[in-house]
């Protein structure tokens, strides 16, 4: 039997603030924090090493991964707040493949399995998407140190932009789920139906507002 709350998935591009947002909401409701499975990746370190040779196969392990989880969370009691879905899996492969780590046949294959595991899998019942310009996600990417992530491009972050709004677009018209967006200190936001447009910062954030207006409209959708 499906958990009465659900899931939520919190999108967003690398460096945007999505671990701090979940932390403060999961914090604020008593909520779940499921993270990116980034720890338990084999393939994690050799993809920066080596895009070309390993984007697919760690493509296909992430959805495979994520749909268990996206599996478990639905099926769980108590509201859990994942750290991405299938809908910034597709993003990142879409993103690889726009700038040639993955093969037009590679790609052809990430998409059958996807679209047989976006319909076999229960959705969330709303996604959070943040957004920040890609200078400010750099800046972010570099202040936070890590060496894998060091070699990332404004190309490459503006590719995981466009696929994320792609991928919210196609996920959402299949499933009829909300997205609410949250700008973390941007100009503009992407075009996704269904919006919330707030703003936080990670040193004074206004999260509780951002926080109360999601709670609100997640309980009328779960009452409904």
């Amino acid at each position: 039997m499906a958990g009465k709350d659900g899931y939520i998935s919190v999108e967003g591009d690398i460096g945007v603030g999505k671990t701090t947002f979940i932390q403060y909401i999961c914090r604020a409701n008593g909520w779940k924090e499921v993270p990116e499975p980034v720890d338990g990746n084999p393939y994690l370190e050799s993809f920066y090493a080596d895009p070309k040779a390993f984007a697919y196969v760690m493509q296909d392990w992430m959805q495979s991964i994520r749909g268990g989880t996206m599996f478990h969370a639905s099926r769980s009691r108590g509201m859990h707040v994942m750290d991405r879905s299938m809908i910034g899996d597709w993003a990142f492969a879409y993103a690889n493949w726009k700038c040639g780590n993955m093969t037009d046949a590679e790609w052809e294959s990430y998409q059958v399995k996807h679209r047989r595991y976006i319909r076999q899998t229960p959705p969330p019942c709303t996604v959070i998407c943040i957004d920040a310009d890609v200078p400010t996600l750099l800046a972010r990417i570099k202040r936070r140190g890590r060496v894998c992530e060091q070699g990332i491009t404004a190309e490459y972050l503006t590719l995981l932009k466009e696929g994320l709004q792609l991928s919210i677009a196609m996920y959402t018209k299949i499933h009829n789920i909300p997205v609410h967006i949250v700008k973390n200190n941007i100009d503009g936001n992407p075009s996704c139906p269904g919006s919330l447009s707030a703003s936080f910062d990670e040193e004074d954030s206004n999260f509780e507002e951002i926080c109360g207006r999601i709670r609100a409209m997640h309980m009328e959708r779960v009452n409904a």
